[in-house]
């Protein structure tokens, strides 16, 4: 079971937010591990992984405050079954590619922060569908 906690931020706030979120994954243990923008929004989606579930309710201070004060737009944490890594080819960028991956009610897929060819899916159950594996084939994308 994975935890994670989505994070819903402006594209105005998102340098800013993205440093809060680093400090705070230095001291928990946890990992900022990707984001998705979505420009027709103008909102840009982080994804934190706990490491420890202990350690929501210390995401969720400072989350709450953040909330409050309108530096966020939203949070939510969610478990998960199961986690998949996934990459390209290093010359295509596979948070495009991905805005197309048929996706389930409540999964998320979205790219890692610091390797443009690699993504994160996250499902609720233990696999792929059959259209998610097809998809993944017909598209050249190597689940690691």
């Amino acid at each position: 079971m994975f935890t994670l906690i989505d994070i819903g931020v402006s594209e105005q706030h998102a340098k800013a937010v993205q440093a809060v979120i680093e400090s705070c994954c230095t001291e928990t243990g946890d990992v900022l591990l990707g984001q998705r923008n979505y420009a027709e929004t103008e909102e840009v989606l982080f994804f934190v992984l706990l490491m420890e579930p202990m350690h929501l309710s210390k995401h969720l201070a400072i989350l709450d405050g953040a909330l409050q004060q309108a530096v966020i737009n939203s949070f939510h944490p969610a478990i998960y079954g199961y986690m998949i890594n996934v990459c390209c080819a290093p010359s295509q960028e596979i948070s495009t590619q991905l805005q197309e991956f048929p996706l389930r009610f409540g999964e998320v897929c979205f790219s890692d922060s610091t390797d443009t060819a690699r993504a994160f899916i996250f499902i609720r159950g233990t696999e792929l569908t059959e259209a998610q594996t097809m998809w993944l084939v017909e598209h050249k994308i190597e689940q690691l």
